[in-house]
């Protein structure tokens, strides 16, 4: 069986060589087409009801429901169109090096440990995760323009905050990697 990766063990389970890749983008596009999928169906199955009358005799009633099945359908059409913004890839490689992120429509960048002054990660409203990086040096902002739109963002004072995704599914592997490839920097989940 070949992986893609070169990891023998899965691509979440880091080797000395390889690290952890971690692709953080196929929990989005599993969520935004189940719920476009649930949206078309529901908004078509209502718009065929109150066209062939088979909700309520009134005419109010068929036209409420009408719009309530267009409404639902437009929200399945909304999702089509915005397909290649909401599937965009995003990947996180923790390595024995330092970290890389890949991003499709962003700026991807590359980070040694021993431009780091400190990493943490951080549980924020909904479960959501972050990766909370801050410079060894002043001179780090000056290094590393790409990441220019992620300072200070999300309120983090003095570094750069990247979001993750849901805590429950992204936190065991990137603390892992975390712990492993840069245990004197790594502070732990706030």
């Amino acid at each position: 069986m070949h992986v893609p990766s070169g990891n023998p063990l899965g691509p979440r389970v880091p080797t000395a060589s390889t690290g952890v890749l971690l692709d953080l983008s196929s929990g989005s596009r599993r969520k935004v087409f189940a719920g476009a999928v649930i949206a078309g169906v529901a908004g078509l199955l209502t718009m065929l009801l109150a066209i062939f009358g088979v909700i309520g005799e009134g005419g109010v009633l068929r036209v409420t429901t009408g719009a309530l099945g267009a409404g639902f359908l437009g929200l399945s059409l909304i999702a089509v169109m915005c397909w290649r913004v909401i599937s965009r890839e995003r990947r996180l490689r923790v390595s024995p090096h330092g970290l890389r992120w890949d991003e499709d429509h962003g700026s991807p960048f590359s980070l040694r440990w021993a431009e780091l002054g400190a990493v943490e990660l951080t549980r924020g409203e909904r479960r959501k995760l972050t990766l909370d990086l801050y410079p060894g040096d002043s001179a780090f902002r000056q290094r590393h323009p790409e990441m220019e739109h992620l300072w200070g963002a999300y309120g983090i004072e003095n570094g750069y905050r990247i979001q993750l995704g849901d805590s429950v599914q992204v936190l065991p592997p990137v603390e892992l990697a975390l712990r492993r490839y840069c245990p004197t920097l790594y502070r732990g989940v706030h």
